[in-house]
């Protein structure tokens, strides 16, 4: 008897298949057999391995299918991001960078830096002039 606690889902199904034929093959005359502390009929454990290995199988199409979306969202977040910079720049230069239409657009106006009148130098505490 061996332990396998790490499999990956290919070989479990691999094994579960080759248990199915065993099973179907040498097995099926017997009432019942126990196992793992669980009482089957042929049948049963048949319908148990069979079930865990369409599920694998399902769930390792469903796998791809989502690998396969991903790309394809990247790609088209790639092109999305280019077509709404530059709608974004059609927007502002048609009514202007503060206007109401490039919010109505759904892009944010750019923010406008306030200059303030400091003087060149500033004074510390003691009077020394410190270069700003």
């Amino acid at each position: 008897m061996s332990t396998r606690s790490k499999q990956s889902h290919s070989i479990r199904v691999s094994r579960a298949v080759g248990a199915i034929s065993g099973i179907q093959k040498y097995l099926s005359s017997f009432p019942s057999l126990v196992l793992a502390a669980a009482t089957f009929t042929p049948v049963q454990l048949v319908a148990l391995l069979q079930a865990y290995a369409t599920a694998v199988t399902a769930l390792q199409l469903l796998h791809a299918q989502v690998h396969t979306a991903v790309t394809s969202l990247k790609s088209q977040g790639t092109q999305i991001d280019a077509v709404l910079s530059a709608l974004e720049s059609f927007v502002v230069n048609m009514f202007g960078a503060h206007s109401e239409q490039v919010t109505e657009f759904g892009f944010t106006p750019p923010k406008v830096t306030v200059l303030t009148a400091a003087p060149a130098t500033q004074t510390v505490s003691n009077g020394a002039p410190v270069k700003a």
